[in-house]
Order: C-alpha cells, then structure tokens, then sequence
C-alpha cells in the first residue's frame, strides 16, 4: 500500500509539473528566437487553432495542407498548440514556426504571468469544493469533488487558460480580427479559446470546425444548452457532411450548424473502386491503447489468423505499434503496413477496427467490408445514426463471429459486392461534402 501511494504522488507531481515545465520552455523559446514574421495590424486576420505533434509544421493531418488551397493569403495565420513533442526538439521547432510566414506563436503573446494564473487553478478550484444541490434526486457531490482531484487532464487545463489570456492580450494590443477558427472537439482547450475569443472579440466570428465523422461514444462533441448559453462554445459549428448535423444539435437546438469541406477526406473523391484488391484483411487501430490491444487480441485470437493467412496492420500516426503490443506477440503473419492511411485501405478488402476513429466511416466509403469486435455498443448507433447499410458492416460479440464474417466477406459473391459498394457511392456524399472554391470560403 505504501508502495501504491508512492507511486501515485508521483504521478501526481508528474501530471502537474511536466505540464508546466513544457509550458514555461515554448514561452522561453518564444523570447529566444524572437522574429516578427507577422503583422496583425489589418482588420481582416485570421487565426486557425491547430495541433503541432512533431517537428513538422505541415497543416495534412488536420486541414489537408489548407494554406496551399488558400494561396497562402497573408492575413490567414496557423496558430499551433504544441504537444507530444520532443522538450529537446522544442528550438528547432519553434525556429521552423519563426521561418513559415503562415504560423504564428501564440506564446508571443502569453507572459510568465499568465503562466502563473493557469498554475495557480490548482488553488482557485478549492472553491468549487463545495456541496451541491441534487440532480434529479441523485446526489453528485463524490462525483463532482472526484473529478475535482484528479491531475491527469492539468495539461490541458493549463493550454485551456493560456488560450484564453492568448485572447485577452491580443485584445489588449489592438489586434484586428476578421474571424477564429478552432479546431472544435468541445473539451476543455475549445473552451478557454472561444470563450476568450467571444468575450474580449465580441464582434469577430468564432467558428468550430470539426473535421471528424460521428463518435456517440463521446457526448462533448455535441454542445449543450449550458455550454450555448456560456458563450464557451463557437458562434457556428462546421461538420463535414450533412449526416452529422442533426448529431451535433442533440443537446442544443439553438446552435448553428453549417456543412462545409470534408479537408481530411478529399481522397474519398478521388477514389476509382477496384474490386480486386491487394490486402485481405487490415486491422486499423486507433488512439486508445486499451481497444487497440483488444482489437489486435481479438484478431490474433481467430482461426483465420492461426491458419497463418497475412493479416495486415495499420496503426494510429499518433500510437505506434510497439506501444500497443509486444513484438514478440505479434505473429509473422502479421504485418506493419507504413504510409497514408488512404492508399492503403482503397486496396483492402475487410477493415477490422472499432471504436472512435473516422478511419471506420471513412473506409466504408472506400468500399471496403467493416468488421467490429464487440467493445461498445456506440459502434452500432454510430453506423445506425449515419444509416450504413447492414450489409456493409458486421459487429462481433466472441471470436467465432469475428472468424464467420471475416470468411462471410472473403467468400463474398461478386453480385453482392458490387452491391455492397454500390451503396457506400450513394451514401459517400452524405459522410464527406467535397471541397470547393465556395465552401473553403469558410477559412477566408
């Protein structure tokens, strides 16, 4: 037990200090490598929220390169929130953002002490501790003070804050703004965002774009009356297909929904069906290492996979292979597949994979065959909600089912499959609005 504590203190101390140290580095780089590669003294600028992981500055993974479609307009500006990066790759990176004339360093405008203020929520949220009134007859107050404790999610608190001491300081060197734009999950960063955007940018436009198909499994991608009624949410939300507006409005009536370009998915347009194709099966994983390793159990576990048939693997850009599983679990039949996730499920047959990754709607679309192990039951109102033909997609409860509909689409009639595919063309354009010079209008 005693053991136990340890560790969770240290943990504690990791999950609160790490945060900020990294916090406090980019500011400090910030002052290092000072350059004025921006000028926001014209009215009409933009600022894009976007996420930097690495040291490559290429805005693919979110917006599919969207400053090259813009034509590199010079009031467009990227402004990065920089995670999972390197501490010791931090100068390198910032120097590439000082060089690229369509990013900007929202740490240029936070100071040590806003640092300090997002440091000290720790202090400030003693006030919420506090006893609450019942819920419906149910009393939240263990739930609410538990939440209250844990330290896991600081990092993000700290990012939520600076984001907004980001709005405020630019409020208070006059800066002009046209329009924001978030990349919109609705958790806790989006808030301190939009609302510092939309109480010292009252008159500016704050829009959220979510670039991701529909994942029931998590509730904060749909707003709710009191996040409206806040202002902690975007003035407009963007989706990227008409299938997912009446989602988004669950909870809230009010908000504006609006469909605009599916960035991420532009391949799904380019797409020549191809009936045969080069992969049988391909397992695609995603960014939750506890479904990733029971997707890849699930399949290890099978016949088909004992019979020693290749099986092929795609992992998350974000969650390596080796992160997820043992190499020396992993039979020979398995293989690693590198490279963009388009190119390699255009020529696969069956997708194995489950959970919240648009990879799923996304290669249904490509006409592949879906094949879900059973691990939560928004996988299936998830593909219910979209409307995705039955036959498209199988949900598996034990491994003998998994085995009987990977053998169901293998052994597939041709006059089915040509079916099946026929229906994913129909529905594509429901899932992924295609990109066009009026609808990119939205960034501009």
């Amino acid at each position: 037990k005693k053991e136990k504590k340890f560790l969770n203190l240290l943990k504690k101390i990791y999950f609160i200090f790490w945060p900020l140290i990294f916090s406090l580095t980019i500011v400090s780089l910030s002052r290092v490598f000072r350059k004025n590669n921006f000028n926001l003294s014209e009215n009409k600028n933009i600022l894009i929220d976007i996420f930097v992981t690495s040291n490559n500055l290429t805005t693919n993974r979110f917006y599919n390169n969207l400053e090259k479609k813009l034509k590199v307009k010079k009031n467009i500006y990227f402004v990065p929130t920089i995670v999972n990066v390197n501490i010791f790759k931090l100068p390198s990176l910032i120097t590439k953002i000082r060089n690229n004339k369509n990013f900007i360093l929202k740490e240029d405008f936070i100071n040590f002490t806003d640092i300090l203020f997002a440091f000290n929520y720790l202090f400030r949220k003693k006030k919420f501790y506090i006893n609450y009134e019942n819920y419906k007859g149910w009393n939240l107050d263990n739930l609410i003070k538990e939440e209250f404790s844990k330290y896991s999610n600081f990092q993000a608190i700290l990012i939520s804050l600076q984001n907004y001491c980001f709005a405020k300081n630019l409020k208070k060197r006059n800066v002009k703004l046209k329009k924001v734009i978030d990349w919109f999950e609705n958790t806790t960063v989006d808030k301190g965002w939009n609302f510092g955007f939309r109480k010292f940018f009252p008159e500016t436009l704050t829009v959220g774009y979510q670039s991701y198909t529909l994942y029931r499994q998590f509730m904060c991608k749909h707003p709710s009356n009191s996040e409206y009624l806040h202002k902690v949410i975007p003035q407009k939300i963007v989706v990227i297909g008409k299938a997912y507006k009446k989602a988004r409005k669950e909870f809230c009536k009010k908000i504006k929904i609006d469909v605009g370009p599916a960035l991420r998915f532009s391949h799904v347009f380019l797409q020549k069906f191809n009936y045969k194709r080069k992969y049988n099966i391909l397992v695609s994983l995603n960014l939750d290492l506890i479904e990733s390793k029971k997707i890849l159990s699930s399949v290890i576990d099978t016949k088909y996979a004992a019979s020693g048939k290749k099986i092929f693997i795609k992992s998350h850009p974000l969650l390596s292979l080796s992160k997820i599983i043992d190499k020396k679990n992993i039979p020979e039949n398995f293989v690693e597949l590198e490279g963009d996730f388009y190119d390699i499920a255009k020529n696969s047959r069956i997708i194995i994979s489950a959970g919240i990754s648009s990879s799923i709607v996304e290669s249904f679309a490509y006409g592949c065959a879906i094949v879900m192990p059973y691990m939560n039951k928004n996988d299936y109102y998830n593909f219910k909600y979209l409307k995705i033909p039955k036959s498209s997609y199988k949900i598996c409860k034990d491994i003998y089912e998994l085995d009987r509909e990977i053998n169901h689409f293998l052994n597939e009639k041709a006059k089915d499959t040509r079916k099946r595919i026929k229906k994913s063309i129909l529905l594509r354009p429901k899932l992924f609005q295609k990109t066009t010079n009026n609808n990119l209008k939205i960034f501009s």
